[in-house]
Formats: C-alpha cells, sequence, structure tokens
C-alpha cells in the first residue's frame, strides 16, 4: 500500500503547527547581574492600591468580526480583589462578574456571554494584566539580538518575560509551565498629557493557539477607590 506522507512531510506539519499555536518557549537569554536592573526599566507587575478602570474594549474572537464594548474593572491590590462589568455602548449591563480568593461569583450574564468557559476565560485574562502575580524568583539579561529582559517565574512554573521599550512602552509574554506561549500583552508608553497615569492608554492582549483571540482596551478614565470604598463594595 502506498503512503500518502512521509515522515519529513509529517514532522514539517507538525512542526509549523506548533509555531502557529505557540509552542516555542521563552528565548535563551545572557544573564547578567541585577545591579544593571536600572539599565533595562523593568516593570513592576503589581498596580499599587485600589482602581477603577473604564475602557473601551475591542474582542476579536477567532472566525468573528470584531465586538466594541465598553469595560469596567475594579480591583483591590491589596486583597487581590476584582470586579468587573461589560456593558454595550448604549450603557446595558451584558456581563457582571466578582472574583476574590480564586473564587468567582457571576453577577449578570446575558448571552452569548453566558457560555461555558466564558467566564473563567474573562477572569483569567482580567487577572493577568491587573493583578499581581506570586512571584518565586526574577532574573536578567538580554536576548541574542540584544533586547533586554526581566524575566519572572511563578508559583506554578509559568514563566513571563517583560520587555520595556525607550518609548515607554512595554510587552509581557506569558509562558505556560510546560514553556508554550500563552499570551502577549503590549502597551503603548505613557500619555503626554498624564505621564503619572498608573495605566498605559492603550493595550493589546494576544491569546495565542488555534483558538487564539484579541482583546485592545483603550483607557477612557482611570479613578482611585478609597479604602472604604474598597471594602463595602460587594
Amino acid at each position: 500500500m502506498k503512503r500518502l506522507f512521509s515522515f519529513p512531510l509529517i514532522f514539517f506539519l507538525l512542526t509549523s503547527l506548533c509555531w502557529m499555536w505557540g509552542c516555542a518557549g521563552p528565548p535563551r537569554l545572557h544573564f547578567f547581574s541585577e545591579a544593571t536592573l536600572p539599565m533595562i526599566g523593568c516593570r513592576d507587575l503589581q498596580l499599587s492600591g485600589s482602581w477603577q478602570f473604564v475602557h473601551i474594549v475591542e474582542a476579536t474572537p477567532p472566525g468573528y468580526k470584531t465586538v466594541t464594548l465598553m469595560g469596567v474593572v475594579q480591583i483591590h491590590e491589596t486583597l487581590q480583589e476584582l470586579h468587573c462589568a461589560l456593558l454595550s455602548l448604549e450603557g446595558l449591563v451584558l456581563f457582571e462578574a466578582h472574583w476574590k480568593d480564586g473564587e468567582t461569583t457571576v453577577l449578570r450574564a446575558l448571552p452569548p456571554f453566558d457560555k461555558p468557559g466564558f467566564t473563567d476565560g474573562l477572569m483569567a485574562d482580567l487577572g493577568f494584566i491587573f493583578l499581581a502575580p506570586e512571584i518565586t524568583s526574577q532574573v536578567f539579561g538580554r536576548m541574542d539580538d540584544g533586547t533586554p529582559v526581566c524575566r519572572y517565574e511563578l508559583a506554578d512554573g509559568e514563566i513571563r518575560d517583560m520587555m520595556a521599550f525607550l518609548d515607554g512602552g512595554w510587552k509581557l509574554m506569558r509562558y505556560a509551565k510546560g514553556s508554550r506561549l500563552v499570551q502577549t500583552l503590549m502597551a503603548d508608553g505613557p500619555s503626554d498629557s498624564d505621564p503619572a497615569a498608573p495605566m498605559p492608554r492603550h493595550l493589546s492582549l494576544i491569546t495565542h493557539g488555534l483558538l487564539g483571540y484579541r482583546l485592545t482596551l483603550t483607557l477612557v478614565s482611570a479613578d482611585a477607590l478609597s479604602s472604604s470604598a474598597s471594602s463595602s463594595e460587594k
């Protein structure tokens, strides 16, 4: 019986699919001492205090056109707590949920935001963007092309590579425990009108893989929340 595929062809196809789905691990780093950290300009992976952010969210799911929504996120950094809502541009609440201590409570979910897996995926994305991870180690180095990188290893074995740019922008690469590239978060430099703002004007989250998608967040407002408001909002 004639073989339809040879081993080299199968290997090539699998390699190509792996590249498309983000199977490549973190790049090799040439390490140097912590004393040179100020030259890199690493960004802290943690926001300080409690905030409410309002964004225009452009979501591009796989195989569908871009959908534009309004997103509201309240974070309480000291409590590792997050409250979020998605609204239509007319103000209708389409989805609302609260996350604390690893538990998510869905307060409202209209179709199609009631589909299985949507809540877990959204809260994981928001946690990646807004909440501080549990870092177990931190190293500094440069890639082969000279790009400086701050590499953080998390308690669950996940790796995050931070690259800062001269214009103040940055890129954060998230690798799963098996070294697969899962997500890339990119940010513009600080706004000229408010260089001290706690959140970049534009954020772009790319989820890699066969069912990958893109979220683009444009900041509308950033308001500090008082400690009393943080403890009373539930």
